[in-house]
C-alpha cells in the first residue's frame, strides 16, 4: 500500500482475514472489498466500504460454475442472479469477483461485465478440462505454486466425483530455502484429498511424499525419476473412465504429457 497516492483504489480479498484485519486498521485508504465469505458481521464491521461484492450460492463441476451476486454501492443494495464462468475451480469465482469489480470502478454496466465472463474461455496449461472418450483431462500444467496446487486439488475433487482420481504433479521451482517446507505442506493438503494415487517427481518429492504419509499413510504415491519415467509408469495405471490433473511448475514439460494423453484418449 506504500505506493498508492491520494485518492487511489485498494481492492481486497475479503476471504483472507490477514488483509480483511489490515484494511480496518487503515481507515485512511479507500478500499473496496471482494469475497465468497461477506457475512453480515463482516459487513456490519466495514459499514464506511464504498463498494462491496459477495459471491453465493456457487455450485461447480466439470461444465464450468454458477454462482450468484450480492452488490452493494454506498446505501444501494443489487443481487445478479445466474453468473455463469466456462471454467473449473472455485478459485475463478474469486478471480471473476476480482475482475467484476474493476470493471465497475471503470464505469462497465453489469450485463457487459457478465458477458464479458461467460465468453472467456481457459487458456491452455490453466486448468482447463478435456473430457476425451477414455479419461477426463485436467490441464494445469502451465506453472505451479502452492496455492495453485491446493486449488487445483480442490478443482479436481470436485469435478472428478465418481471418477478414479489421479494427481501426478512435479516440483513447484524458485522457492529457494523455503522449497522443503512448503512442498511437504503441498503433501499434505493434497492427502486431504480423495485421490486414488499420486505420481509425483522433482528435486523435491521426498518432502511431498513425507508431508502426503504424515496425513494418509493409506495413500497411493509412485515417486518419478522425471517426466519420461512419469509417463512410462502412469500409462501402465491408467484406465478408461479416469480423472487425470497434470500439474507442476513449467519446466516439467507437463503441458506436453497432458496433451498426449488428450490423444490417446480420444483414440
Amino acid at each position: 500500500t506504500e505506493g498508492i497516492v491520494n485518492g487511489g483504489i485498494l481492492i481486497v480479498n475479503a476471504d483472507d482475514d490477514y488483509l480483511f484485519n489490515y484494511e480496518l486498521k487503515n481507515s485512511s485508504l479507500k478500499y473496496m472489498l471482494a469475497g465468497t465469505s461477506l457475512d453480515s458481521e463482516k459487513e456490519i464491521a466495514v459499514n464506511n466500504c464504498p463498494v462491496m461484492i459477495s459471491a453465493k450460492n456457487i455450485v461447480a463441476n466439470e461444465n464450468g460454475t454458477t454462482f450468484d451476486i450480492n452488490a452493494r454501492r454506498m446505501d444501494q443494495y443489487a443481487e445478479f442472479r445466474g453468473i455463469k464462468l466456462n471454467v473449473n475451480g472455485l478459485h475463478n469465482v474469486k478471480n471473476a469477483l476480482f475482475a467484476m469489480i474493476c470493471g465497475f470502478i471503470c464505469g462497465a454496466e453489469f450485463e457487459d461485465v457478465r458477458l464479458a465472463l461467460e465468453e472467456y474461455k481457459t487458456m491452455p496449461g490453466r486448468g482447463a478440462s478435456v473430457n476425451t472418450k477414455k479419461y477426463l483431462i485436467i490441464n494445469d500444467a502451465y506453472n505451479a505454486s502452492p496455492e495453485s496446487m491446493e486449488a487445483a486439488f480442490l478443482n479436481t475433487d470436485i469435478i472428478g466425483r465418481n471418477k478414479r482420481k489421479i494427481a501426478v504433479l512435479g516440483g513447484i521451482l524458485e522457492l529457494g530455502d523455503y522449497a522443503p517446507m512448503l512442498h511437504e505442506m503441498v503433501g499434505k493438503n493434497c492427502a486431504k484429498y480423495d485421490f486414488d494415487q499420486v505420481f509425483v517427481t522433482g528435486d523435491q518429492s521426498d518432502d511431498f511424499i513425507r508431508g502426503a504419509l504424515s496425513i494418509n499413510p493409506e495413500l497411493g504415491i509412485t515417486k518419478c525419476e522425471d517426466t519420461a519415467d512419469v509417463r512410462a509408469k502412469l500409462r501402465d495405471y491408467v484406465r478408461e473412465g479416469d480423472c487425470i490433473l497434470f500439474k507442476a511448475s513449467h519446466a516439467f514439460g507437463f503441458e506436453k504429457l497432458a496433451e498426449e494423453f488428450i490423444e490417446e484418449g480420444n483414440l
